[in-house]
C-alpha cells in the first residue's frame, strides 16, 4: 500500500478490508486515511471502530452486505444519531439522487463527506456524471445546510 501511494502521489488511502489499527497507523504515515466500516449484523459503530480511533483521518460507515461496498442498500442514519468518536466520517450506503434533501436535514454533528456509488451508476463502474453532477448542484443549491 505505501508503495502504490508513493508510485501514483495518492493524498489519501480509502482502507475497505480488515486492516488492523496498526496497518492504518502505518498507512497514515503517507497519505491521509479513511477506514471504511460495514454495520449490521450486529455490530455496533462502536463495535468497529473504537480501535480506531485516532489512527485513522476518517471513517466510512457503510450498510453491511455479502460484499464489501457495493451493495446499494441505504444505510440507516439513526445509527450514527449518539456518534461517540471525534473522527469525522463520511456517510455511505445506498445514497442517491433521492437522498439530497434527506441528507442536507440531518443532525449529525461528525459527518463530514457523502460517498456516492452505486446508485449514480448506468453500468458497473461507470458513474451517470450528469446525475453527479445535479446532485451536488442541488445540495449546493439548497437553502437547508
Amino acid at each position: 500500500m505505501l508503495q502504490i501511494i508513493k508510485d501514483y502521489g495518492l493524498d489519501a488511502a480509502q482502507l475497505h478490508g480488515d486492516e488492523t489499527p496498526e496497518y492504518c497507523s502505518a498507512v497514515r504515515q503517507a497519505a491521509i486515511v479513511i477506514k471504511a466500516f460495514r454495520i449490521g449484523d450486529g455490530k455496533t459503530v462502536e463495535d468497529v471502530a473504537i480501535a480506531y480511533e485516532g489512527v485513522c483521518d476518517y471513517f466510512l460507515f457503510d450498510t453491511a452486505g455479502k460484499e464489501y461496498g457495493g451493495n446499494g442498500q441505504l444505510f440507516d442514519w439513526a445509527l450514527l444519531a449518539q456518534y461517540p468518536f471525534k473522527t469525522p466520517f463520511f456517510l455511505s450506503g445506498g445514497i442517491g439522487p433521492a437522498q439530497a434533501q434527506a441528507l442536507l436535514e440531518l443532525q449529525l454533528p461528525g459527518l463530514y463527506a457523502v460517498d456516492v456509488n452505486s446508485k449514480f451508476e448506468t453500468l458497473p463502474g461507470i458513474k451517470d456524471m450528469r446525475q453527479v453532477q445535479d446532485f451536488i448542484n442541488n445540495i449546493k443549491q439548497s437553502p437547508v445546510k
